[in-house]
């Protein structure tokens, strides 16, 4: 019998991913996604299908490091078990022609089931009885979350089978139950799990979560924190035991610390520090001063950065494991964000303790380390809260389909993924997810610029390809896109994230065209300034202006006297004018501050001229232009370098 074609995906992706609290959300979702993913293919295998795309190998030989572990079959190339995702949420399959899709996604529902299950009886369990049809809550939303769709057909031979199944998705028949009560604070379309009422029943509630919370950790349930059931998976499937997470995984995932948005925003503070034998000196005695201030216990559970490992902080050694919150100052002052007792009652914002206070029962050892942290500061400088996060999506992936064979398109990106575990921690950067051509990574504000592209740089070289007739190197019309939101640590990730999305999708790849880079700074307030060009020139000349000297004075000048004016001049007089206002104040005549000056206002103009991407739509139909003057590439570049700055007593950007 002739096989069939057969497209498989599940969902919800996006909602899943954005509906994250910290970093450890985000690298959690990420991998459950790709691991069902990976489960579907792996059932797909066992019934006699074969993966076509991606291409992930066999079932007795299987490329892909996750489907590798999945199947039992990790190969010696593979490097040690997956701890990030690596498959995307979409497969295409040729199957037999007795093949049952349905039974694949009953398979993969048994293995959800089955860890949601472990997470249940290790967390859970001891903490329902204080709840109100919590178990009814956990199957319900645990048995209907995900939506597994699915169409197969005789392949047309044509590759028309390509939007299957986006037809597919128009014919919606996946409908989550209703949810009533109180919504979870992670997934806000789904019920908070004690089942109660907040305006009714807020200690009945709070009881139940304090005895959850003493199950999994403070740390792990924060205060006010209350989670749905597939959130609590999401949040505590890491937590399992090691027998445990091999039962219900398939092997162990180490990642149970996850590098917060705090300690990636002191990445380049600590790098600074680690740079110079005095600094790093300090460092060393502000750790002991915590270590000497805090019981044993306590600095157990504040040793959260075990594994970040960043091979750029390497020599600081067990210094660079203490916890984000105690190298930022604001962070270090806020009881919700820095808890220093793993053992203290946890209460509301505002809730009095038992002794009727409001105060943060470890004040004086909270104003103890503040002292040390800014004597700190006053002698190596301040870290500053702000990090960044940087997607990248291939370029018309679809069309490259089409145009060439999904044999050499999956070669091609397996290629990249391999490049991609390599260039990230040449950054400091984390990976949270890697797979297909999508790329979604944290990294230190000021390696984030150069990380996106040299990762766009590895994406293209992935398609050059050898010609098997001739041996001669061909070049498909490869190219990817990013977009980096720097953010201050404090904002929602889930709106970091969002706004990455926007970015990418609506700013670099609409908006400007493919091959194009998108900047965002994205203050405690909202957005501050935007940048976008095409990769090439823009992003290399806004790197080169934030090594030279603009001061600040100049740039709000600049904006200020002569706003989007100084966009419609001719490049001379643009030239001009911004050289003016350089130089006033400089002694007359004075050649080396002249010259230095020029060297500045050609980075300062290259930086702001941005160019647009490979795409018709985003030419000026008027007049053709490509290209546009922007002073936002400025700002930013000056942005990332006073981030940078660590000069004692400087002033926060």
């Amino acid at each position: 019998m002739a096989d069939r074609i057969l497209h498989v995906s599940i969902g919800p992706v996006q909602g899943f991913l954005a509906q994250s609290r910290r970093t450890r959300d985000l690298w959690a979702g990420s991998f459950l996604l790709s691991w069902l993913a990976g489960q579907l293919m792996a059932a797909a295998l066992r019934r006699g299908g074969k993966v076509l795309f991606p291409v992930v190998g066999t079932q007795q030989l299987p490329t892909d490091p996750m489907l590798a572990a999945i199947l039992g079959r990790p190969q010696p190339g593979n490097g040690p078990l997956p701890q990030t995702g690596t498959l995307p949420n979409r497969f295409k399959a040729s199957v037999p022609e007795t093949f049952d899709p349905e039974e694949i996604g009953a398979e993969t529902r048994r293995r959800w089931q089955g860890l949601a299950e472990a997470v249940w009886q290790r967390f859970v369990d001891g903490a329902a009885d204080r709840g109100r049809d919590t178990r009814f809550i956990w199957d319900r939303q645990i048995d209907r979350f995900w939506d597994i769709q699915w169409v197969t057909g005789p392949d047309p031979g044509n590759g028309s089978d390509a939007n299957w199944l986006d037809r597919r998705k128009n014919w919606r028949c996946h409908w989550p139950p209703e949810e009533g009560g109180d919504h979870c604070t992670m997934m806000g379309d789904l019920q908070e799990l004690s089942g109660f009422v907040r305006s009714r029943d807020r200690r009945s509630q709070d009881l139940f979560w304090r005895a959850l919370q003493h199950k999994a950790g403070r740390l792990d349930i924060r205060d006010g924190e209350r989670l749905s059931a597939v959130a609590l998976v999401k949040r505590l499937f890491p937590r399992l035991k090691g027998q445990e997470l091999q039962q219900a995984i398939g092997w162990k995932v180490e990642a149970v610390n996850w590098p917060s948005t705090a300690y990636m925003a002191a990445v380049p503070w600590l790098a600074h520090i680690a740079a110079d034998p005095q600094r790093s000196t300090k460092l060393y005695e502000y750790y002991e001063t915590v270590d000497d201030t805090l019981d044993r216990k306590s600095f157990r559970h504040l040793t959260g950065e075990r594994a970040t490992r960043l091979p750029g902080l390497a020599s600081l050694g067990e210094i660079a494991d203490l916890d984000g919150g105690f190298f930022l100052e604001a962070a270090l002052a806020n009881p919700r964000a820095t808890p220093l007792n793993d053992d203290t009652e946890p209460r509301e914002a505002g809730e009095r303790d038992h002794a009727g206070n409001r105060d943060d029962p470890d004040t004086k050892l909270r104003d103890s380390l503040t002292k040390a942290l800014e004597k700190l500061n006053q002698a190596v400088g301040s870290a500053r809260p702000f990090y960044a996060l940087l997607m990248m999506d291939g370029d018309r992936l679809g069309r490259l389909l089409r145009e060439t064979d999904e044999g050499s398109v999956s070669d091609a990106l397996a290629r990249f993924l391999e490049q991609v575990r390599t260039i990230l921690p040449q950054h400091d950067g984390v990976t949270i997810y890697a797979g297909g051509d999508d790329v979604l990574a944290i990294l230190p504000v000021d390696r984030a610029i150069q990380c996106a592209v040299a990762l766009r740089n590895a994406y293209g070289r992935a398609f050059e390809d050898t010609d098997s007739s001739t041996g001669a190197r061909k070049q498909y019309p490869a190219t990817a896109s990013a977009a980096i939101v720097f953010s201050h640590y404090h904002n929602p990730l889930r709106e970091v994230l969002s706004l990455a999305h926007r970015e990418l999708d609506d700013t670099a790849k609409t908006g400007n065209g493919r091959d194009s880079l998108a900047l965002t700074v994205m203050l405690t307030g909202g957005v501050n300034n935007r940048w976008v060009s095409r990769f090439g020139t823009g992003p290399e000349a806004l790197m080169k202006l934030g090594n030279q000297s603009c001061s600040a004075s100049f740039m709000y000048n600049l904006r200020q006297r002569y706003g989007s004016m100084i966009g419609d001049l001719g490049p001379d007089d643009r030239r001009a004018v911004v050289l003016a206002e350089y130089l006033k104040g400089s002694p007359p005549d004075s050649d080396p501050e002249r010259e230095h000056a020029e060297t500045v206002v050609h980075c300062l103009l290259d930086a702001c001229l941005t160019r647009r991407g490979d795409n018709e739509q985003t030419d000026d139909k008027q007049t053709g232009a490509r290209e546009s003057f922007s002073l936002d590439g400025a700002f930013i570049a000056r942005f990332v370098a006073e981030v940078c700055d660590f000069t004692p007593d400087k002033g926060q950007p």
